[in-house]
């Protein structure tokens, strides 16, 4: 109990990474949640998922891999060991979102690409 008999909230537990709820893999387009989705309807994919798929970003799609954004010949010079076969390396710059996407997008972004210019 807290202060004045009140309760206090309970501490989290377990870990602080979030995991994707659905494998999406298996759900067809217009299906999400195993739930028809009609015309029109927002919805919401979790960035943390989209980012860290494989099949968006390989190898190592949990890892801080800044090579990826470069040409598979810069790849390969400073990281052989982890890009030596440009086939199997995945980089999906669509599921790149990282000041989110919409009406409820960063309101810092316009600054943020301005200042990448001006560098």
């Amino acid at each position: 109990t807290g202060v004045s008999g009140m309760s206090t909230p309970e501490k989290p537990s377990g870990t602080s990474k979030f995991h994707c709820p659905i494998e999406t893999s298996r759900i067809p387009f217009d299906l999400v949640s195993l739930s028809y989705i009609p015309e029109g309807t927002s919805t919401f994919i979790p960035s943390f998922c989209l980012q860290r798929d494989a099949r968006n970003f390989s190898p190592f799609p949990n890892s801080f891999l800044p090579e990826r954004w470069l040409t598979p010949e810069q790849q390969a010079e400073l990281e052989p060991g982890i890009f030596k076969d440009p086939s199997a390396t995945v980089t999906n710059q669509l599921a790149f979102v990282p000041f989110s996407f919409g009406p409820s997008n960063c309101v810092g972004k316009n600054l943020a690409w301005m200042e990448m210019r001006m560098l």
